[in-house]
């Protein structure tokens, strides 16, 4: 089968989602189908994931950005040199091009605009261009795009429609108009409203994350619906470095790896039971921390002077992915914090590492009815302790005495489910061939009739 998966995030760009399509490129062709892969070029401050293309075949086709996207991407370095390297313009002018990249900068930060999510995007100049190299190839069996951004899904749906594809299939890494992080913008958020009904009436299979996020485009699609979770790789966990970036001893340890997004994800209940613990037990200030990594420490410093938790919290600030898998092996039980009722289905690529960790998982911030607080039961990998500051209080205490939080032993044959490539080779096998294999039948019939 000829497959061909367009996405502008690909490594070597060092994000997680480019962890989950090299997954599916790897494992599609090393089960023996030819695999294309139709990005982007990536700008050097993306870059970092340096992976092997082994197997498959990997297509950047170059275009040029819109001018506020290169504004926003550009090198800050470079943006220094440029301002030096002109005469200074005149204050209304100076000051006009400092309120235009305010706003942009705050734009891309809430609405998501030039920032892989909404519209107007970075990739809106790569569609025509991707378009053009893709009907000068031999037509693909099946084309798997995956948002976002949405150019992906735009790029899929105009070689699908010239017959350049046979088959369909719409990945959705997130939602795009339900984004539980970007707003877009007015009035292309009516644009997107109608590109996105336009395109799934069009698609003839639809994958997504989990089961909160399939049930929300179930609503909007006729095409069938499958989760296909982000999972964990078995090969960098296996290639974590043995040597500890925690000193072996030294207080009980809470960790948070990655970013957090108050009020949605809401760690006040945490710092609060910290803080009372803090008072009430002797020394429990000295033998207790909450140690996080991550992007976002101006918001972990600000959730932790509300709570007057600070001598009990250490921030590692940015850290590379292997020593954030090494802090979380490290650590005494990790943490977890679920999304408001509002954002079902929010399943993060760290729920799985820890998932196939051996620390307890603390879960916190729902009402234990979520998706993601039911996976951790199944899985028996820690405890569903909500908003509730008396529990969370009593398993810190626990955990300060040493005692054991979960009893039992976790699933491991759910937990093996879960890996990147099980997850991939399922969406291969149960979404991808039998939409092959319908189309091949039709085919056969027509040429029988």
């Amino acid at each position: 089968m000829r497959i061909l998966l367009v996405t502008p995030i690909f490594p070597p760009f060092n994000t997680a989602a480019s962890v989950r399509l090299y997954s599916f490129a790897r494992c599609w062709s090393q089960a023996g189908h030819s695999v294309d892969v139709l990005t982007i070029p990536k700008l050097p401050q993306w870059c970092g994931l340096d992976l092997p293309f082994d197997g498959f075949r990997v297509i950047e086709v170059p275009f040029r950005p819109p001018m506020a996207g290169r504004f926003l991407w550009r090198r800050p370095a470079a943006a220094a040199q440029a301002s030096s390297a002109h005469s200074t313009p005149a204050p209304s002018r100076r000051g006009f091009k400092a309120r235009l990249a305010d706003w942009l900068k705050r734009k891309r930060v809430s609405a998501g605009i030039y920032y892989w999510n909404r519209k107007p995007d970075y990739t809106d100049g790569w569609v025509k261009p991707a378009v053009r190299w893709c009907r000068r190839q031999p037509p693909w069996d099946l084309v798997v795009s995956s948002f976002g951004p949405y150019t992906s899904h735009r790029v899929a749906h105009a070689i699908r429609r010239v017959g350049h594809a046979s088959r369909w299939v719409a990945d959705y890494r997130d939602l795009w108009n339900e984004s539980h992080l970007f707003r877009g913008l007015f009035p292309f958020t009516l644009q997107e409203r109608y590109l996105e009904r336009r395109w799934l009436a069009t698609t003839d299979a639809i994958v997504t994350v989990s089961e909160g996020l399939a049930s929300v485009l179930r609503g909007k699609a006729s095409a069938p619906v499958s989760v296909i979770m982000n999972g964990y790789d078995e090969e960098q966990l296996a290639g974590v470095s043995p040597e500890r970036l925690l000193p072996e001893e030294g207080p009980a340890r809470l960790a948070y790896t990655g970013v957090i997004y108050p009020p949605d994800q809401n760690p006040q209940p945490l710092l609060s039971a910290m803080n009372t613990l803090g008072q009430q037990e002797p020394g429990a200030a000295d033998r207790l921390r909450l140690i996080t990594a991550g992007a976002t420490e101006d918001r972990w410093k600000h959730q932790v002077e509300l709570a007057g938790a600070g001598q009990m919290w250490q921030s590692l600030g940015s850290i590379s992915h292997q020593d954030a898998l090494r802090l979380q092996r490290d650590s005494d039980a990790l943490l977890l914090f679920d999304w408001s009722g509002k954002y079902a289905g929010v399943l993060t690529t760290k729920l799985f590492e820890y998932l196939r960790g051996t620390r307890p998982i603390l879960v916190m911030g729902c009402d234990g009815e979520s998706e993601l607080a039911g996976l951790v039961r199944r899985c028996n990998r820690g405890l569903v302790l909500g908003n509730d500051v008396g529990a969370i209080h009593d398993v810190l205490r626990r955990l300060l005495r040493g005692e054991p939080l979960l009893e039992g032993s976790p699933n491991e044959s759910l937990i093996a489910s879960l890996s990147r490539r099980q997850q991939a080779m399922r969406m291969l096998e149960h979404v991808m061939l039998p939409l092959v294999m319908s189309e091949s039948q039709g085919s056969s019939a027509e040429s029988g009739s």
